[in-house]
């Protein structure tokens, strides 16, 4: 026994020492010793996870961070092995390859890597894998009862003995069985080939793939759900990295440099990449990954779950299929399409969204996301929503679930609403910019409809209106909210109203405002105020070209500002104006 293993090395709490730094940032973490397993850390993260009581894996440990830089002393101190054997490792390894470092081949014997292989034929296993492998899967056939159907998992073999040339894919015992990677041809996976030396100019791309491959493991649920279509996503990954709007600008990219980068070896034609998507699509797993993304991100706490804003916006169609009709609430017609509805938190950030044909189903969407946000959160966030789903039978639908819910009165009586004094309104309070005073009243509802065997029933509850006057325009409207005895004051409330609608409203109507990545040139143009330059006066109706823009956009005028209309107005008279009649020169 050695002396290290007799007087191990011990930390100042008198605890085996179970991390060791040995250089170039590298560090080993073995809680139970160098026999057992171990973690690899690099910069803080964790690379790999090894088993050393198998030789094969601590020799190749050993010879990948050697060729790392590390120290060699800190890490034979680290594995309790000596220098020489370490030197011995990296020898046999450059001479042989893997094959002489597993086999123990010695270039003090030979450099021959034939004369060592006739000297150790006794470690090497005879025969052929291919025909052990068919006699295998012939006796598991025949001892399977016939049922007629197809075995879309069969089981999986593993030799007694490792083959010579997958040591580097074996050595890892901790890699799972099933992983969805072996289910395909190695050359069907990313990074197949190696290119030393080739430039690229999508280099930069790689501050994407690093983090995705080796902290989120991206590939490996790619790997899961689509299997061989994962190369449609490191299509996807190089547009977003390039803000690429469409596959049809990918006929710009050089193919060979972008290949590379993403692991495909070289871009394909856009025919192929159009094939890659369908074949993608015709999985059907969309629904199933954005619901797992919605649980990660409230699981995680990377959403609100206080107030959820939801509200459809129209998706329109412009092809020669028949589909459901939606509607243009900005036009004030139906038209073809799909409605896209967004739920969103105080922040604007997206909580969940989903594309229903047609108008969409929002009070059914609005009781799901009540039922939902129980599940995950275990109570129902705050719903509110617009007119469109005002009615006394889906507020008591809400009630009935305890789902808390606010939203604007739809048939509100105006005339009472002014009439309501100026000293009723005891609460003032500021948001968005503007001045507002609110006050509270109690709104008896009742709900009454008979079922299928004709017995009526009725559900009694309460509403809090809220009446909201806006100090600015000076006017008065009021909203509904029920908080299910939470005791929300009323403040929150009526924030939670007037925050449905605006600047604040959700994040797809400023979505290409607030991204870094959009150029300048398409970003949408902002309106300008009123107060931002002197109007145009009636002798100059040009006014427009003498103030520069300071974003870079032209001006915007409404039919509803008089001073805009003043300069065209003026214009019209100008030409009306008829021209002197000349009589002579001298006139």
């Amino acid at each position: 026994m050695t002396q290290t293993a007799i007087l191990p090395e011990l930390e100042e709490n008198d605890t085996l020492k179970s991390r060791f730094a040995i250089g170039r940032a590298y560090e080993l973490h073995l809680p139970r010793g160098p026999r057992s397993k171990g973690q690899v850390y690099h910069r803080g993260a964790l690379l790999k996870e090894v088993n050393l009581g198998e030789k094969a894996q601590r020799q190749l440990l050993a010879i990948e961070l050697m060729q790392q830089g590390v120290n060699q002393s800190q890490l034979a101190k680290a594995l309790r092995l000596s220098r020489q054997t370490l030197h011995n490792y990296r020898e046999s390894y450059n001479k042989f390859g893997v094959e002489g470092l597993l086999h123990g081949y010695k270039p003090s014997e030979s450099k021959s890597r034939e004369t060592q292989r006739r000297m150790h034929v006794g470690q090497r296993r005879p025969g052929t894998k291919a025909r052990e492998l068919e006699q295998m899967r012939k006796r598991q056939r025949e001892a399977l009862p016939n049922t007629g159907e197809l075995d879309l998992d069969p089981p999986r073999y593993e030799l007694e003995a490792v083959p010579i040339e997958e040591a580097l894919i074996q050595a890892d015992e901790d890699w799972p069985e099933s992983a969805p990677s072996s289910l395909l041809a190695e050359k069907e996976l990313p990074f197949a080939n190696n290119y030393k030396g080739c430039a690229s100019r999508y280099a930069g791309l790689f501050i994407l793939l690093f983090p995705l491959l080796s902290q989120w493991h991206w590939l490996d649920k790619i790997f899961a759900r689509f299997a061989r279509q994962w190369r449609i996503f490191m299509i996807f990954l190089l547009m977003s990295g390039l803000n690429i709007r469409s596959i049809e600008q990918l006929k710009h990219i050089r193919q060979d440099e972008a290949g590379r980068v993403l692991g495909l070896g070289s871009l394909p034609s856009l025919p192929t990449v159009w094939g890659w998507f369908r074949e993608a699509a015709e999985k059907q797993s969309a629904q199933c990954l954005m619901s797992d993304l919605f649980d990660d991100q409230i699981d995680r706490g990377l959403v609100g779950a206080r107030l959820w804003f939801t509200d459809g916006h129209l998706l329109p169609y412009t092809g020669h299929e028949r589909i459901h009709a939606s509607y243009n609430t900005q036009r004030r017609m139906p038209m073809a399409g799909q409605t896209n509805l967004v739920t969103c938190d105080e922040q604007g950030r997206i909580v969940r969204f989903e594309i229903q044909e047609g108008k969409g189903a929002l009070r059914e969407t609005i009781v799901g996301l009540g039922d939902y946000g129980k599940t995950r959160t275990g109570r129902a966030p705050i719903q509110v929503f617009d007119r469109e789903g005002h009615g006394v039978e889906f507020f008591s639908r809400l009630v009935e679930h305890h789902i808390p819910f606010a939203t604007w009165e739809k048939y509100a009586d105006k005339k009472r609403l002014d009439a309501i004094q100026e000293e009723a309104f005891t609460q003032r309070f500021e948001f968005n910019g503007k001045d507002y005073r609110i006050l509270e009243e109690t709104k008896p509802t009742v709900h009454q409809w008979v079922d299928e065997n004709g017995e009526e029933h009725q559900h009694r509850f309460e509403l809090r209106r809220i009446v909201i006057w806006n100090l600015s325009s000076n006017r008065r409207t009021s909203g509904l909210c029920w908080d299910d005895e939470r005791g929300i004051d009323l403040e929150t409330c009526a924030q939670a109203i007037l925050q449905r609608w605006g600047a604040c409203e959700n994040t797809f109507k400023h979505l290409n405002e607030r991204h870094p990545s959009l150029p300048p040139r398409l970003r949408p143009r902002r309106e300008r105020k009123t107060g931002d330059r002197p109007p145009p006066t009636q002798n100059d109706h040009c006014a427009t070209q003498n103030y520069p823009d300071p974003v870079g956009t032209h001006l915007q005028t409404t039919e509803q500002d008089p001073a805009n209309l003043q300069p065209r107005r003026h214009a019209q008279e100008q030409r009306q104006i008829p021209k002197p009649e000349t009589k002579g020169p001298g006139t």
